[in-house]
């Protein structure tokens, strides 16, 4: 199932992009609007099916919704007919070459996304010292990291495609997202350490007459602060990554998917190597701040790289 989820992104993206300029804010939207959907998908899940419907009904009700979007498909496929242009059989232009440009940018996606799967386990250890840690804390954390993930390649694909189009930007924004990773988790020490924390949390859980729900509400607060905008600024790094790797309109979606498919094996290893490795051996904050660093070191590479081309 993991395997075909991933191969969904990179077939809608080449379906529905005719133009070379048009496929950065194409990713955006559909990458965004996936997570957008995870996150109600991780909500609904945690807090109201398996309680209310267990573990199998919740499979089925999964698997039906998949197979309404496959007869949708189907019924759409149907309804282009002959209106669709016949698939070109000309020779197809030569792919660009894999220069050091293009492996540098695989480099990137595989990076990023072992420092912020490195960070998803540092995270729930943090957290775990400040609130009391249960698996409702696990679907906030997931639906936090996945909403800012959303909400930021939502911004680029509308609005921050055509401002961020270059390495240099691409290198501006990871050093952002180390900084930040590294700011908000000293942000969340420095508020639970004030002598007002108490407080502020009271106040927080106050807000709702139930109890649960006054939990949850400080949980939410503290998994935002720490996580939402590092989570933001990779959903904008991803679709920008893809754009500067993708040369020929023909082939969008397998540059897309050679993208993505480096993504997700950087985040197996970080997550691998964030929770069996670096947590146990250098324990949360040095942990973290690795996982800046990685980010803080391609964006050397990234400035570095965007300066030699311009010379």
């Amino acid at each position: 199932p993991t395997a075909l989820i991933g191969a969904a992104l990179p077939v809608l993206v080449q379906h529905l992009t005719t133009r070379l300029e048009h496929a950065g804010r194409r990713i955006g939207a559909l990458y965004g609007w996936n997570a957008a959907g995870a996150v109600a998908g991780c909500v609904l899940t945690g807090f109201w099916l398996l309680r209310l419907a267990g573990t199998q009904s919740t499979l089925l009700i999964a698997a039906g919704l998949n197979l309404t979007v496959f007869a949708a498909a189907l019924l759409l496929r149907f309804a282009e007919g002959a209106g669709r242009a016949a698939v070109s059989t000309e020779t197809k232009e030569t792919r660009p070459v894999l220069n050091a440009e293009r492996r540098l940018l695989i480099e990137t996606a595989a990076v990023t996304g072992a420092a912020v799967l490195a960070l998803e386990p540092v995270w729930a250890r943090y957290l775990s010292y400040i609130v009391y840690n249960d698996m409702y804390v696990y679907y906030l954390m997931i639906a936090v990291i996945l909403a800012g993930i959303g909400l930021g390649s939502l911004l680029y694909g509308a609005f921050l495609e055509k401002h961020l189009r270059s390495l240099a930007a691409l290198g501006w924004l990871e050093a952002a997202l180390g900084l930040s990773a590294a700011a908000c988790y000293l942000a969340a020490g420095w508020h639970y350490g004030r002598p007002e924390s108490g407080l502020a949390a009271r106040h927080i859980q106050g807000l709702f007459e139930d109890r649960f729900l006054g939990f949850l509400a400080l949980r939410l607060f503290y998994a935002t602060l720490v996580m939402f905008l590092p989570a933001l600024l990779s959903g904008i790094i991803f679709p920008l990554t893809c754009r500067l790797y993708c040369r020929d309109e023909s082939a969008v979606g397998e540059d897309t998917g050679i993208i993505y498919a480096a993504n997700t094996v950087g985040a197996v290893a970080g997550a691998l190597l964030g929770g069996l490795v670096l947590i146990p051996l250098a324990g949360v904050q040095s942990s973290l701040f690795l996982a800046a660093a990685a980010t803080l070191y391609l964006a050397f590479r990234l400035l570095l790289t965007s300066r030699d081309g311009k010379k």
